[in-house]
Formats: C-alpha cells, structure tokens, sequence
C-alpha cells in the first residue's frame, strides 16, 4: 500500500534543513526493509523560495513502517517537523502500474 507522509518545519529552522540535508538525503537513498521511496520533494515558500515542509511517498508493508520509515529520518530525529502526518495514498492518476481513475 503506498503512504503519504506529509511534514512542516518549525518556522524559522531553515538552518537546521540545510545542517540536516546530506544525512536525509542519504537516509533516503538507502534501502529500509518494508518500505520502498516512490518520490518525495520539499514545499516551497511561494514568497521567498525557502522549504518548508516535506512530501514523501512510500510503499510500505503497513501504516507502521511507514511510520517507522518516517522516525527514522534526519530531519525528524533532528527536531525539524513542526507537525508530520502518514495517511493510507492512493495514486489514482499517472500511477505507474495503471492509467485507470
């Protein structure tokens, strides 16, 4: 089942986004047992370029390791998320496997 596991910084820590950065991406490249990175990509301040939140997609065995998954990466056990949720996703258009609604 794929996940969607949405994240926002805490205002003002751009700077620990940028401290952080190497060991996430890292982190994501790496294979993790029972979870597999489809895509991800940060939210963009529309005023100033800066990040300020993530979106990752994954599939994942269970809610629980995606969950895992998510706890697991640098920027969350770095402090950065203000807030971070995991929802059951389903790709309905564009999806790989199937271009049916």
């Amino acid at each position: 089942m794929h996940y969607a596991i949405t994240n926002i910084d805490h205002p003002g820590r751009n700077w620990l986004r940028t401290d952080l950065r190497p060991k996430h991406i890292e982190y994501l490249r790496t294979p993790h047992e029972g979870v597999k990175l489809v895509l991800a990509g940060p939210f963009i301040n529309e005023d100033n370029g800066e990040m300020i939140g993530s979106l990752l997609i994954v599939s994942a065995d269970d809610v629980a390791a995606a969950e895992r998954f998510r706890d697991g990466d640098p920027f969350a056990s770095g402090g950065l998320f203000q807030s971070s949720d995991v929802r059951p996703w389903k790709w309905a258009i564009g999806a790989p496997e199937s271009s049916e609604v």
